[in-house]
């Protein structure tokens, strides 16, 4: 029975300290900058900076077209473009699925 309750405290205690490291590491993520227009309790309007978005589009399953999209993806970031200049990285990095009438390409942008 102690040893029960010992697991579940282990347990719980994991799980906090799992959810304080995601926070942190979140709050660490480089996000463009806005300035706050107007707010309520439901939204939130933003005025963003300029800055530069990177998408590309592979056909193939998922899988395969995930990883050789965030290669593509990571070559132009760091400096396999038309300037050879390389961005910063900031968030958010979103991979979706785009149903062609051939295949699924990710999206990764």
């Amino acid at each position: 029975m102690k040893g029960i309750q010992v697991f579940k405290s282990v347990l719980a205690a994991s799980a906090i300290g799992s959810l304080l490291m995601t926070s942190t590491a979140t709050q660490a993520i480089e996000q463009p900058s806005y300035v706050v227009v107007q707010s309520n309790d439901v939204y939130e309007i933003r005025k963003y900076e300029p800055y530069i978005v990177a998408e590309v589009v592979v056909p193939g399953p998922e899988a395969d077209a995930g990883n050789q999209a965030f290669s593509l993806l990571g070559g132009y970031i760091f400096g396999k473009n038309k300037g050879e200049r390389k961005l910063e990285m900031t968030a958010p990095v979103v991979q979706t699925p785009v149903t062609s009438s051939a295949s699924t390409a990710p999206r990764l942008t």
